[in-house]
């Protein structure tokens, strides 16, 4: 089995006519279906009847407006999910980043005073957690750690 992706972006367009007929039937599709009318898209698409196909179902998704309503939720519902994902994947390292945190200091010091573990669990960037992880690691006492917070 393969599979090929196509790029079909404005800079590339000039690469057309190296494709053979078939394929740049598709790639015009897949790039003209919503920028040009649908007569320029029939005279683009003359010849192929799968593309030809595909552009009728295309044509008719869009008048429909029930259609294109469930579409929009769709594509909502993937951005929301898409914005969940994210943002519980970055708590996921945050947490981790703390939790490595305290435990290299609990191994260090034996004691970790609250104070520095809510800043600590104040900060929510993995980035600078992460650095705080060598901090922990490398820092002679625990107030010298504190300075670096």
């Amino acid at each position: 089995m393969q599979i090929h992706s196509l790029e079909a972006t404005p800079e590339k367009l000039d690469r057309l006519p190296e494709l053979k007929p078939a394929l740049r039937r598709w790639v015009n599709f897949f790039y003209y279906a919503d920028k040009i009318s649908e007569a320029k898209m029939k005279v683009l698409l003359k010849g192929e009847k799968e593309v030809g196909m595909a552009y009728d179902r295309y044509t008719q998704f869009n008048r429909d407006q029930r259609m294109r309503a469930l579409d929009d939720a769709h594509q909502r519902y993937l951005s929301d999910y898409n914005t969940d994902v994210d943002a519980a994947h970055k708590k996921g390292e945050v947490k981790g980043e703390m939790s490595s945190i305290l435990r290299v200091l609990k191994a260090r010091f034996t004691v970790v005073p609250p104070e520095i573990q809510e800043k600590i669990a104040a900060i929510d960037d993995p980035g600078t957690l992460g650095g705080l992880v060598t901090v922990a690691a490398v820092c002679k006492s625990i107030r010298d750690f504190a300075k670096s917070l």
